[in-house]
């Protein structure tokens, strides 16, 4: 009997020597390929996923570090030049004063709200504090503003005093003044880029206070 080559044989053939597929074989067939279809598509869309995120959250990333370096240095040149010029005053020149009796220029120039070196001093403070946040408030933001709060508090003690004509509690007072905006001033550096200089705080950019007592709240 002659050989038969496979080339040769028609589908209709093979079909003959099928066994017929009931339809149950069939509808797990179909089920199977749907399946192999829906895994192959939910593999694309997670990939897909995964690049989308990679290539989205890195520059995102890279954008937040260069806007928050952004925010620092134009707050840093806006505000921080009229915040040394009330350190000078509430340093070098304030105690003078006190001593001298000029109660009434102080008065007026810790109680103005805008137009003296130490409002000046005080908005800038609070301006500035912000610009170590983004949408959320951060611990340094937060400290900075205490650390604002306790010069204003201890500037209002100075005015309660001079009132008073008590010389002694208005430089004590003063002094507590001075203290908490050095505390300001140097937590404040220690946020700073190494592209800006350091804040000349009322008592230099020397730090003061001891290395394990970093935090704000230590030193209040």
């Amino acid at each position: 009997m002659p050989s038969v080559s496979l080339a040769y044989v028609s589908s209709s053939t093979v079909r003959r020597h099928q066994k017929p597929r009931t339809a149950v074989e069939m509808q797990m067939s179909d089920r199977g390929n749907m399946d192999t279809n829906l895994s192959k598509s939910r593999r694309y869309v997670l990939v897909s996923s995964i690049l989308s995120s990679a290539v989205v959250l890195l520059p995102a990333t890279n954008a937040f570090a260069e806007r928050s370096l952004s925010t620092v240095t134009e707050s840093y040149n806006r505000y921080v030049p009229r915040m040394v010029k009330g350190f000078r005053y509430l340093a070098d020149e304030m105690p003078g004063q006190i001593d001298g009796g000029d109660f009434n220029n102080i008065i007026s120039e810790i109680t103005a709200e805008k137009g003296s070196r130490i409002s000046a001093m005080k908005g800038t403070m609070k301006i500035f504090a912000t610009a170590f946040s983004d949408s959320v408030l951060t611990q340094s933001t937060r400290e900075l503003q205490l650390a604002t709060l306790k010069v204003s508090n201890e500037l209002d003690n100075v005015v309660t005093a001079l009132k008073a004509g008590d010389k002694e509690k208005a430089l004590e007072a003063q002094s507590q003044a001075v203290f908490y905006a050095q505390v300001y001033s140097e937590l404040a550096n220690t946020l700073l880029p190494r592209t800006l200089e350091p804040i000349q705080g009322p008592s230099g950019t020397g730090k003061r206070f001891r290395e394990v007592d970093n935090s704000i709240n230590g030193a209040f």
